[in-house]
């Protein structure tokens, strides 16, 4: 049983009122001459690809994409490194052991 009451907050939700909505502004249809400015935003990107290439350039030529990529790529070389370095760990002890058998060999002569 839950004795303590349940209270919901209430929201109020308001629509943005706009200039050209409103009832008491008639729009007279009219040729827009060349000295009026465009209602359309003056940062809006019309082309989309164009907007995603500036977005890449602006991605790919920050520092720290350049680090990060560099950061990838040696640590891709220092993966390398190390089997290559395992790789000759492995035959140093082939080779010790040989050494080792053949101056055994040598030694029994």
């Amino acid at each position: 049983m839950n004795l303590v009451p349940q209270t919901t907050p209430s929201v109020q939700t308001t629509l943005p009122v706009r200039p050209d909505n409103h009832p008491s502004a008639a729009k007279a249809p009219h040729k827009a001459h060349s000295s009026e400015k465009s209602k359309r935003p003056s940062n809006l990107v019309l082309d989309e690809g164009y907007a995603w290439r500036t977005f890449k350039g602006i991605i790919t030529d920050n520092k720290f994409y350049t680090a990060s990529t560099q950061a990838k790529e040696l640590c891709i070389e220092a993966k390398e490194a190390e089997e290559k370095n395992k790789e000759l760990s492995h035959e140093v002890l082939l080779k010790k052991g040989e050494v080792i058998r053949l101056t055994k060999d040598l030694n029994r002569l």
